[in-house]
């Protein structure tokens, strides 16, 4: 997923094109813009999905983990939201432990089809736009790093195996 750090609305991009046409809709003299791509959760809905990027913690979703209040109910949009989202985690029962601070987590809703998946470790990117002396602005990659992303991995382990189980009438033991 790309993230924009500081504008809060268009925070997910969905690819390098996206995120490169917003930066250049918004550049204004002396800025500049990074693009990072990193790893994400993705929650399909009915019409949308639900993505959730964690940031500045390597690997990712490691602190997370699977939040009692689940129980057998069945698992809806708002309760993945509120499981995940920095901003319900003080207020409602969610995977991130209280005592280890606020997580640096964006949750966004995008249109499902412009999603790309992966799995396994995978190269992560960072670009950093510069003006060329034709007035057009350019990225350049400027960082490459490996992300494992086990722990988002065993997050969707224990989600599917939660609905499946609950699909049977069974207490999901994840």
């Amino acid at each position: 997923m790309l993230t924009n750090y500081y504008q809060s609305n268009e925070a997910i991009f969905t690819s390098p094109a996206s995120a490169r046409l917003y930066a250049e809709d918004r550049r204004k003299r002396g800025t500049f813009f990074e693009i990072e791509e990193l790893p994400a959760l993705v929650f399909d809905m009915e019409k949308f999905s639900l993505v959730v990027v964690h940031l500045n913690e390597t690997p990712p979703f490691r602190r997370w983990a699977w939040p009692t209040s689940f129980g057998q109910s069945i698992l809806k949009g708002i309760d993945v939201l509120r499981a995940f989202s920095s901003r319900y985690y003080r207020q409602f029962p969610s995977g991130w432990a209280r005592e280890e601070g606020d997580p640096a987590v964006i949750t966004g809703l995008v249109d499902f089809r412009m999603l790309a998946t992966a799995s396994g470790q995978h190269d992560y990117w960072l670009e950093r736009s510069s003006v060329e002396s034709d007035g057009w602005m350019t990225f350049h990659r400027v960082r490459s790093r490996r992300i494992t992303i086990t722990h988002l991995e065993r997050i969707t382990e224990e989600l599917n195996a939660a609905l499946q189980e609950r699909s049977h009438g069974d207490r999901p033991t994840p």
